[in-house]
């Protein structure tokens, strides 16, 4: 759509600033897409290649609704879990304090007081059991639950972890046996199995001393093996639109149904408008305080970014989707670099802004 011509600008721009290295844009409106364009650099180092329209990317944080809260709705659906209940019911030693009052909801909406992240990789013999087992003995809540909002990965740890044990599979069997598959979404998947060439990069890790392609960035969810509710799954910019038209359509694509309309009017409400936040079901709500998301998206919006330089929003208004995936921390994220990478990207431009931009110019293109 040559109306949109403005707006891949601005993400062409983005990349000639050095905000990221390379980034792949995905708008649709309804069932059709509209704007699907690729530029930059998939790595920089220790190759330099060009990014592709399907080149596969980290999702980072955005891992927290794709997978994990829409898996938790699932069972909500039939009837295997409550939004009302206790975690201490499902994981007993979260019991703690004002541990005991936390309940799914609580997770969800990152209001269950637990803090935003702890660097559980560091621990000897790290693993997703030990893992688990350090957030529910041995981290406290810090405020009692439902009274304010901190975004939390670790809740969404134990999340994924609630999802393993009502279902008894694996969270990324159950996400590719009860989502990915019936919407057809063929190149999402946590712990991918593609050539590496078929990856963005990411970044060069001081911990495991090289650069990190085509296997999770993030250390606690790589620790966990690669599978977590916080982090660790990988996709397309194309596979990501199949998802966004699902949840415009009320939860089916092609006949296929994911999730009950109901559900998804639950799912990206705000239940914590009332503690002056912006959070619904896993999904981040636009409000006048909503960080991270254009101005010109109108209220009732919803979406979320991931620290790789992801972001996925839907404004339902519109029926319009907006999907940026970027490769921002390649080779190192902001600050200085380290020695052994010996090159750091003379950022003009942050990510957000440009982000921010190219959503404001779509729906100002499209208006």
């Amino acid at each position: 759509m040559r109306k949109l011509d403005s707006a891949w600008k601005i993400i062409e721009q983005g990349a000639k600033k050095h905000a990221f290295a390379g980034a792949v844009a995905c708008v649709g409106i309804n069932d059709s897409i509209v704007l699907h364009n690729a530029v930059g650099l998939s790595s920089l180092l220790p190759v330099r290649e060009r990014i592709k329209r399907d080149t596969i990317f980290d999702l980072a944080s955005v891992t927290k609704v794709i997978a994990t809260a829409t898996s938790v709705m699932i069972l909500v659906e039939r009837g295997q879990l409550d939004l009302k209940t206790r975690v201490v019911d499902l994981l007993p030693t979260f019991s703690k304090g004002k541990k005991k009052d936390v309940q799914i909801e609580h997770l969800l909406c990152h209001t269950s007081g637990l803090p935003a992240w702890t660097p559980l990789y560091t621990q000897r013999d790290a693993n997703n059991g030990s893992i688990i087992k350090r957030i529910c003995e041995d981290i406290p809540t810090q405020y009692a639950p439902g009274t304010r909002a901190d975004y939390s990965d670790l809740g969404y740890i134990l999340l994924g972890e609630i999802v393993r044990r009502i279902s008894k599979q694996p969270l990324d069997s159950f996400v590719f046996k009860e989502i990915y598959s019936p919407l057809g979404m063929t190149s999402t998947s946590f712990r991918p199995r593609f050539n590496v060439s078929k990856f963005a990069a990411t970044e060069f890790s001081n911990w495991r001393f090289r650069v990190i392609r085509g296997e999770v960035h993030d250390e606690n969810a790589a620790a966990m093996g690669g599978v977590s509710g916080h982090a660790g799954l990988f996709s397309t910019a194309r596979d990501l639109s199949i998802f966004c038209t699902m949840m415009l359509n009320g939860g089916t694509y092609k006949g296929k149904r994911v999730l009950d309309e109901e559900t998804i009017r639950g799912m990206v409400r705000n239940h914590t408008n009332r503690i002056g936040s912006y959070f619904g079901l896993g999904w981040r709500v636009k409000t006048r305080l909503t960080p991270h998301v254009g101005a010109r998206l109108h209220a009732g919006s919803y979406g979320h970014n991931g620290y790789t330089g992801t972001s996925v929003w839907i404004d339902p208004t519109l029926g319009l989707y907006v999907i940026l995936l970027t490769n921002r921390v390649h080779p190192v994220r902001d600050g200085e670099p380290d020695q052994s990478v010996g090159i750091m990207m003379n950022r003009h431009v942050s990510w957000t802004e440009v982000l921010q931009q190219f959503q404001n110019e779509i729906v100002l293109s499209l208006s």
